[in-house]
C-alpha cells in the first residue's frame, strides 16, 4: 500500500532481542511454545472465555487470539504471526491484522494493553457500537489513552507538575481536568477563539511560498501560532520566515517535536518500555526525550508568568483578555476552583505542548489530500469565497466556517480522516466495569480499543475506497446510508481522531476549529500544486501521531480576493 519510513532505530526485534534482554531460557521457549489457551482455542473452535463455537456465536464476530508473550506481547513477528509492518508502514499492518484476524481479536502491546499481565493484552474491536459500551461504563473516573504515555507521566513526576495527574486516573484527575477543559471544550467557547485563528492564519500563509521545502517544520509553527493566539492571545508569528518572531518559539516548537516524537519510540520499543516503565531506569533514549521537554518547560513557563505579571499590571490588550489564560486565572481566583495558581498556569503550559505536535500532523494530511486534487481545491475554493463574500465581510469568521455555510469544507476534513487517519486506533479504554464485548465477558482492568482505520477502507461500506472523495460526507450522500449496513461510517466514534467520552482530547474543539482555520485560509489565499498525487508514493512515519512527510508544494498566488468580489 504506502511506502513509509521510520527515523528511529530498527524496525523490527528478534530472538536475538529476546536472549538479551528476558533470558536465553525463555527466549528459545517462547520461540515454539504457545499458551494453552489459545490452542485450545484454535483445535475446539471455541472462545477462550465463553466456550461458545462459531457456529453456537452467529450474532458476534469470533474472538481471535493472537498469540501474545511476556514482556514483548505480540509485536515480534517471528513469534506471533503478525504483519510485519507495524512500525513501516502502520496503515498496511492494520489492514494485514483485520484480513488476518477479523473484526475481534486480542494482540498484546506492552505498556499500551492491559497491566494485568505482562503481556499487555487488549482487546480489538472493529465494531463502534461495541467500543461505545466500553465508554459508556467509564463511571466516574474513565481510562484513557494518556494512562498508556508512560515516559510524558515519568516527566511530569520528576518535575513535580501537579498536570501530572493528566496521564492518571481518579480524584486528582477529575479535578485537574475539569478546571482545563473549562473555557476549551464547549463549542461555543471554542468559536470565541477563531478571530485571533484567522489572524494567526493569515500571518501564516503568507509564509507558505518560502517554506516549501520543509512544509512540516510549517505546518508545527502554524500549529503553535494559532494556539498561542489561544493560549495567550498573541500573534507569535513563528510560520512566517519574513515576520520578526521571538527566536524562542522556534526553539519550543522544535522541543516538543523532538522530544515527544521520540518519546512514542520508547513506549513502542520493548527494552525501553521494561527499563524505563517496568524497572523505572532512565536511559539515554529516555534522557534526550527529558532533555527536550525541559528546554520547552523552560520558554513554556516564562511565558506563562510573564503574562501574569502584566495581567497583574493590566497591561493586557483585549485580544489577551480573551485568551484562554487569562479566563483560567480568573477562574482559579474564584472560590471553590479547587486549583492553585501554580496549577493553572502548568495547565496553559500543556495545553501549548500538546497542542503543537499533534495539531501539525493533522494539518499535514489535510492539505496534502486537498493539494493533490485540483477539482476538489477548487470547489472548497468556490464554497469558501462565497461564503467570506456574503457573511464573513471579507475573512474568515465562525460563521463562515460552520457546517451549514462550508458543508465541503467539513467534508474535505472528514474525507481525510477516513482515508489518511493520524492514528488507526481510535479509542482506547479500560474496562472499570464488568461487560460484554461482542458477547465476550471481559473484566475490570482488561483493554479495548477501537481500530477504525480499516472499516473506512473496506469496500463493502465506502465504494473506491482508496479515492479521496469527500462528497461522500455531504448530506445527501449520509441520508443515502441511512437503514444500511453502510450507515457504520457516520458513526460518531470514526468521526474525528480525539478519543470519545470523558477523557476525550480537552482541546479537541479548538484543534478541530485550527484545522479548518488554516485549510480555509490556504486555499483562499493559494492555488496549491502537489506533484504527488497518488498515496502509493507517500512517505510518514510514526511519531506521536503518524505524521506524512509532506512533499513539497507549489503555491500560485490567488487574485486578491478585496479585487475579485470588486469585479
Amino acid at each position: 500500500m504506502y511506502s513509509a519510513t521510520r527515523k528511529f532505530g530498527k524496525a523490527s526485534y528478534t530472538l536475538g532481542f529476546l536472549r538479551k534482554t528476558v533470558s536465553p531460557s525463555l527466549a528459545s521457549s517462547l520461540s515454539h511454545v504457545r499458551f494453552q489457551s489459545d490452542v485450545a482455542t484454535e483445535s475446539a473452535g471455541k472462545c477462550p472465555i465463553t466456550g461458545t463455537s462459531s457456529a453456537e456465536a452467529t450474532e458476534y464476530p469470533q474472538l481471535k487470539n493472537v498469540p501474545a508473550y511476556p514482556f514483548v506481547g505480540s509485536i515480534i513477528p517471528q513469534l506471533s504471526g503478525v504483519s510485519t509492518k507495524l512500525m513501516s508502514d502502520p496503515y498496511a499492518f492494520w489492514l494485514d491484522m483485520r484480513k488476518d484476524f477479523g473484526d475481534f481479536y486480542s494482540l498484546g502491546i506492552p505498556g499500551t494493553g492491559s497491566a494485568k499481565d505482562s503481556r499487555g493484552i487488549i482487546y480489538l474491536v472493529s465494531d463502534p457500537k461495541e467500543m461505545a459500551k466500553v465508554v459508556r461504563s467509564g463511571g466516574s473516573y474513565p481510562s484513557g489513552m494518556a494512562q498508556g504515555l508512560w515516559l510524558n507521566n515519568k516527566w511530569t513526576n520528576m518535575r513535580g507538575l501537579k498536570t501530572g495527574a493528566l496521564f492518571q486516573q481518579g480524584e486528582e484527575w477529575k479535578r485537574i481536568r475539569t478546571f482545563m477543559q473549562t473555557d476549551l471544550l464547549h463549542p461555543e467557547a471554542a468559536k470565541g477563539y477563531v478571530a485571533g485563528m484567522v489572524q494567526a492564519a493569515q500571518i501564516a500563509s503568507k509564509g507558505a511560498p518560502y517554506c516549501k521545502d520543509n512544509l512540516n517544520q510549517f505546518f508545527n509553527r502554524c500549529a503553535f501560532d494559532l494556539f498561542a493566539s489561544i493560549m495567550f492571545g498573541e500573534l507569535t508569528k513563528s510560520a512566517d520566515p519574513n515576520s520578526e518572531t521571538d527566536p524562542e518559539n522556534h526553539e519550543f516548537a522544535q522541543n516538543v517535536v523532538d522530544g515527544l516524537s521520540n518519546a512514542i519510540y520508547c513506549l513502542m520499543d520493548p527494552y525501553e518500555s521494561i527499563l524505563g516503565n517496568g524497572l523505572g531506569i532512565t536511559t539515554k533514549k529516555q534522557q534526550y526525550s527529558f532533555d527536550k521537554f525541559d528546554s520547552a518547560w523552560e520558554i513554556g513557563k516564562r511565558k506563562v508568568e510573564e503574562f501574569t505579571e502584566r495581567k497583574e499590571r493590566g497591561e493586557l490588550n483585549e485580544y489577551e483578555k480573551n485568551s484562554y489564560l487569562f479566563k483560567a486565572i480568573d477562574r482559579q481566583k474564584e472560590e471553590g476552583s479547587g486549583v492553585t495558581l501554580q496549577e493553572a498556569q502548568e495547565l496553559a503550559f500543556t495545553g501549548l505542548f500538546a497542542a503543537v505536535d499533534t495539531t501539525s500532523a493533522i494539518l499535514g494530511w489535510n492539505i496534502f489530500n486537498v493539494a493533490r486534487h485540483e477539482e476538489v481545491q477548487q470547489k472548497l475554493y468556490d464554497e469558501l469565497s462565497h461564503a467570506v463574500s456574503t457573511i464573513g465581510n471579507g475573512e474568515l469568521t465562525s460563521d463562515v466556517l460552520d457546517r451549514r455555510n462550508s458543508p465541503y469544507l467539513h467534508a474535505c476534513i472528514r474525507e481525510t480522516q477516513r482515508l489518511t487517519p493520524p492514528t488507526p486506533l481510535f479509542i482506547f479504554k479500560k474496562v472499570d466495569n464488568p461487560l460484554e464485548v461482542n458477547g465476550v465477558p471481559l473484566e475490570e482492568g482488561d483493554v479495548v480499543g477501537l481500530e477504525g482505520y480499516s472499516i473506512g477502507m473496506d469496500e463493502r461500506f465506502v465504494d473506491n475506497p482508496k479515492e479521496f472523495r469527500p462528497e461522500r460526507w455531504l448530506a445527501d450522500a449520509v441520508s443515502e446510508r441511512k437503514g444500511t449496513e453502510k450507515q457504520v461510517i457516520d458513526h460518531a466514534f470514526l468521526k474525528e481522531p480525539f478519543s470519545q467520552g470523558a477523557r476525550r482530547c480537552p482541546g479537541s474543539r479548538v484543534a478541530a476549529n485550527e484545522t479548518q482555520v488554516l485549510l480555509a485560509q490556504l486555499v483562499l489565499d493559494w492555488k496549491m500544486d502537489c506533484p504527488v498525487k497518488s498515496l502509493d508514493d507517500i512517505k510518514y512515519s510514526q511519531k506521536t501521531l503518524l505524521e506524512l512527510e509532506v512533499p513539497q508544494i507549489e503555491f500560485e498566488a490567488r487574485a486578491n480576493f478585496g479585487e475579485q468580489v470588486a469585479a
